[in-house]
């Protein structure tokens, strides 16, 4: 079922919706599942990494098929009418709206979340991220520090020159000492 690059690849099976094959490749990050060959109409089809301790050549028509099915869509946002979709990522399972995202709970299964419990996480507001990643409170720093600054016009005191550091005595070792008996 792996392919080099130098063959043909070979179809593992075929996608039951919509009868495309569907076939296990690997790439510079590994094995992955694509559904569809690569055209002039199709360019880029849909793939998916296949997960770490799975063997790509036991991979059945079923995990490929659950594999290529994210991001799945749950729906239309009710107020901006933009698309609502789950997706696992990086960090684990997550909902997107219109650039947001919320990880999902771990009560909450990526396969069955609705759009409802989708739309409740989204409506959570993110956690203000701590100052040295660039949040809101790293703004506020920056600002407060640059009056602080500006208030205090002490002439900088001047540094005393390096001391030279002695000349390194020779490494000739010394004998030791007798001890007394």
């Amino acid at each position: 079922l792996l392919t080099n690059r130098n063959e043909a690849p070979k179809a593992m099976g075929i996608h039951p919706q919509n009868g495309e094959d569907m076939f296990v490749l690997t790439g510079r990050f590994g094995p992955y599942v694509q559904l569809g060959e690569i055209t002039e109409e199709n360019p880029k089809p849909r793939r998916a990494s296949i997960p770490r301790g799975t063997e790509p050549s036991t991979l059945t028509v079923d995990q490929a098929v659950e594999l290529l099915m994210f991001p799945r869509e749950l729906g239309v946002h009710p107020e901006s009418g933009k698309p609502v979709a789950a997706n696992k990522g990086r960090f684990g399972p997550y909902v997107m709206h219109d650039g947001e995202f919320r990880s999902l709970k771990k009560e909450d299964d990526l396969m069955t979340v609705s759009l409802n419990r989708a739309l409740e996480l989204l409506a959570i507001p993110k956690p203000e991220r701590p100052a040295r990643f660039g949040g809101p409170k790293a703004a506020a720093k920056t600002a407060a520090k640059a009056p602080a600054k500006a208030a205090s016009k002490k002439p900088a005191a001047k540094k005393a020159p390096a001391k030279k550091s002695a000349a390194k005595k020779s490494s000739a070792k010394k004998p030791a000492a007798k001890k007394a008996a």
